[in-house]
């Protein structure tokens, strides 16, 4: 339970970060499996934001893509492992839609764009593990999170 926990708290905290109000996230246990899913904001919201401007160095979308390698580089984190070098999990959605968002730029499965996202996800999660911990926690006790507006 707690490691979807902590996954899907790396979602939310880095969806935070680069500035998207997630509405909420919820884990669930179905015949001794975990799973986890960080909502993402409604598509209004995207449709709202300017147009980016270009992006020929491909550092925006490698930071976008953080977003999505966030859940495992939490895990990462939380387990102390060592990160040295790029995750490859191309079974999971996750990475999936990380490979999307560098894919234009990179081409598929460029591990030096997966690298770069990953190693922005575990430096703002590092940052904010504190953030990390709470979110995870209350997913923990009562199987979803929702983002409390001030």
């Amino acid at each position: 339970m707690r490691q979807a926990a902590v996954h899907e708290a790396g979602h939310i905290v880095l969806m935070q970060w680069v500035g998207l109000s997630p509405p909420e996230a919820s884990i669930a246990a179905h015949d001794g499996r975990v799973s986890g899913e960080a909502h993402w904001p409604a598509r209004e919201t995207f449709a709202q934001l300017p147009d980016p401007s270009p992006d020929g160095s491909g550092i925006l979308a490698a930071t976008a893509a953080a977003v999505f390698h966030a859940g495992v580089m939490a895990e990462v984190l939380e387990s102390g492992t060592p990160w040295t070098g790029p995750i490859h999990y191309a079974y999971a959605t996750d990475y999936q839609r990380a490979d999307e968002m560098l894919r234009e730029r990179f081409g598929c499965h460029a591990s030096g764009a997966h690298a770069y996202a990953q190693r922005v996800a575990l430096h703002v999660l590092a940052a904010h593990w504190t953030e990390v911990g709470w979110i995870a926690a209350e997913l923990v006790h009562a199987g979803t999170w929702k983002h409390v507006h001030d």
